[in-house]
């Protein structure tokens, strides 16, 4: 029996590494025995050459670039790639947002389409008004996932769409994490090794993620569990000045200064008590790392956003939700999580709703049986 083709479109791919990009790749990894999978998307630097490739049995076309401009890739190719692509594809599968994907898809009526809709544009509003017309063609010709339903009824777009039963939740995944755990000796900026116990900040310090504001509620907090941050971003060296001119943060922070590779990554999750998650800015759809922590029995303190956040680590049970951008409520849940040790109970919560929803095995079994009823 011959293979069907899906076509998955995105601005970018690997090696070229974001939360998406990281998604689109799964997603060809869940399909390709099943399905001749080619990924569609934009080199992420200028280049006047479209180039094709096999990355893990997968291929990748990846058009010519004018350069970035506002987030948004532009490339004349790519046009030209997806009419081509899309006149043999059984399932075109793209990721919103992703304008020149909106405006193309016009263009192909008679296609399975289905669109993964990751969140709403949130800083570059412009770009949503300016594409609006044609993203509301989009979801209206289309199966649509998202990753919980928190998006689904947050977003006027999808709330508006003709035939609400094409909208479909599918939520993110990770695979089960390794028991083993290299020790190594991590230190921070100021050469200190680790603690031996922590509350653990991972991930990307920029505006939306609340770094801010967890400096804030940690400076009133009791102080009882030392605060170790990691990762790299735009704010970094605003934090970093923050708490190495602040007394009471300079000798209980412990800040990387950096990104780290996935062994570390692994070992601090492993060896934290409970992870924080302070971001304030919905454009935070999901967080990928709330299912890091969780998938190895660690409780989460996240924050009540108009997106997946909260659904992915519910309030009472796998840890405390706090309203974003409120460090007194965010001071509040350190303290009464960490005092009563709570985290622990949490923490075996955390567990059992990874096993249940969030594993690799459920979500690419529900996303090769969408495929399935799509195509038949």
């Amino acid at each position: 029996m011959m293979k069907k083709n899906i076509v998955m479109v995105n601005k970018f791919y690997y090696p070229t590494i974001g939360g998406i990009e990281s998604v689109v790749r799964q997603y060809a990894d869940f399909c390709k025995e099943d399905y001749n999978v080619t990924v569609l998307c934009i080199a992420s630097k200028p280049t006047k050459r479209t180039s094709i490739e096999y990355i893990d049995d997968v291929k990748v076309v990846r058009c010519s670039s004018l350069g970035i401009f506002k987030g948004l890739p532009l490339s004349l190719s790519f046009f030209k790639e997806f009419i081509r692509l899309s006149a043999k594809a059984d399932i075109i599968h793209g990721h919103y947002p992703f304008p020149l994907f909106d405006v193309c898809s016009i263009f192909i009526k008679n296609k399975n389409k289905v669109v993964t809709w990751h969140s709403e544009i949130v800083r570059q509003k412009y770009l949503k008004y300016l594409f609006s017309f044609f993203t509301k063609i989009l979801v209206n010709r289309s199966f649509i996932t998202v990753t919980s339903d928190s998006l689904k009824r947050n977003s006027k777009f999808l709330m508006n769409k003709n035939v609400q039963e094409d909208i479909f939740i599918l939520p993110l995944s990770i695979s089960n994490p390794p028991y083993s755990v290299c020790k190594s000796r991590i230190k921070d900026i100021q050469g200190r090794v680790l603690p031996d116990k922590y509350m653990l900040s991972l991930g990307r310090i920029a505006n939306y993620k609340g770094i801010d504001i967890l400096l804030k509620a940690y400076t009133i907090s009791k102080k009882n569990i030392p605060l170790v941050i990691s990762g790299d971003g735009p704010l970094l060296n605003e934090i970093i000045s923050e708490v190495m001119s602040t007394p009471e943060l300079k000798d209980n922070v412990y800040i990387l200064g950096r990104s780290v590779s996935e062994e570390e990554k692994h070992q601090l999750l492993s060896g934290c008590d409970f992870l924080l998650f302070p971001s304030t800015l919905p454009s935070e759809a999901f967080g990928i790392v709330q299912l890091e922590a969780m998938a190895r029995g660690k409780a989460v303190i996240n924050t009540n956003l108009n997106s997946g956040v909260p659904w992915v680590s519910t309030h009472g049970d796998t840890g405390l939700t706090c309203l974003p951008g409120n460090h007194i409520e965010l001071a509040n849940a350190i303290e009464h999580i960490s005092s009563n040790d709570l985290y622990l109970q949490y923490g075996k919560n955390a567990r059992v709703r990874y096993e249940e929803l969030f594993t690799d095995d459920i979500v690419k079994a529900q996303y090769l049986d969408m495929l399935k009823k799509l195509t038949n």
